[in-house]
């Protein structure tokens, strides 16, 4: 009676597969031939050694994986503050021949107007349906254009 609580019950199938169950089991049997695969090519490589000879190969590959693991553990306490770095000087904008501006404003200044100008074509974008979908297109393909854009029309004054 007590060996009756721990026997395993198998559910009575419908006899319908699931297209996941088919998918499952495709996976799972190339998952097993990979393991079998592994397995024999291991047998064929290491039945030749001695018991000594096993455990100093164990030996040796669990000590190159610590080594690596601590070296990985050290570096993340001792590598430098990436967020620190200031990253608005680290690279500039540059702008094809054709469309630079024309005018005898200094390059800041024109990049500047450059600048408020497509946001200003962004927001017309919103008044049409049409718009409305260039706009959605356009911040699909490049998201968070926005706010960038935003972010360097505000420190834009604060540099000059």
């Amino acid at each position: 009676m007590m060996f009756k609580l721990f026997k395993r019950q198998v559910p009575e199938s419908t006899g319908q597969s699931d297209g996941k169950d088919r998918i499952a089991g495709a996976i799972a049997t190339r998952f097993l031939r990979l393991q079998v695969g592994w397995a024999k090519w291991m047998q064929r490589h290491f039945e030749g050694f001695s018991l000594f000879g096993k455990k100093l190969w164990l030996f040796g590959l669990v000590a190159l994986m610590g080594g690596y693991s601590g070296f990985l553990i050290v570096q993340g306490f001792f590598a430098k503050d990436i967020s620190s770095k200031d990253h608005t000087s680290s690279g500039s904008i540059t702008f094809n021949q054709p469309f630079r501006e024309k005018q005898h404003l200094d390059e800041d200044t024109a990049l500047f107007h450059r600048l408020k100008n497509f946001s200003r074509y962004m927001d017309s974008l919103e008044l049409t349906t049409e718009g409305r979908i260039v706009k959605e297109k356009i911040l699909q393909a490049h998201p968070g254009l926005m706010d960038s854009l935003h972010v360097l029309i505000k420190t834009y004054p604060q540099k000059q």
